[in-house]
């Protein structure tokens, strides 16, 4: 890669805006990650995630943004997408979720951007146990001989020792 003079540089932050403001407000965070690169002498790898979380003892909720400019001499290419998620833990060891993404891998092309959708339930059966069962299903923008839908239903065990 250049023999050694491409470099990537990254700058992260993150900061807790409202930690003062009382319980309702403290849980709000503000984060952001910068990445500036070279895939090689004339391809960048440059990238911008950004978000928004808040947490609480019964909901935790993100909003995330996403930035990937691939561009080179050939011509500019430049990914693009958000994701947005919530766990809501109304008793314990009980616990719902919620996720949306959506992302366009190139948003120069046209008919190549999709959606992911996933919901679920999960239960913590005993202490380092748990199980969940979600259903995910990913919308094509353009359906395609090897770009279609899917609906998945899965189910996870998780067990800590």
């Amino acid at each position: 890669n250049g023999g050694g003079r491409l470099k990537d540089y990254s700058a992260k932050f993150a900061v807790s805006p409202f930690e003062s403001l009382g319980d309702s407000l403290k849980g709000f965070k503000v984060n952001a990650l910068f990445h500036k690169g070279s895939k090689n002498e004339s391809t960048l790898r440059n990238r911008i995630f950004a978000g928004l979380s808040y947490e609480s003892k019964y909901v935790n909720a993100v909003c995330n943004y996403f930035n990937a400019d691939n561009g080179s001499g050939a011509g500019p290419s430049r990914g693009e997408g958000f994701s947005i998620y919530s766990v809501v833990t109304p008793v314990e060891k009980f616990w719902g979720f919620l996720r949306m993404d959506r992302y366009d891998p190139d948003i120069f092309a046209g008919g190549d951007t999709h959606n992911r959708y996933i919901y679920g339930l999960g239960y913590q059966i005993t202490k380092g146990v748990r199980m969940s069962v979600d259903h995910q299903y990913l919308e094509q923008e353009r359906r395609s001989l090897t770009r279609q839908d899917e609906s998945i239903i899965s189910v996870h065990t998780e067990a800590k020792f």
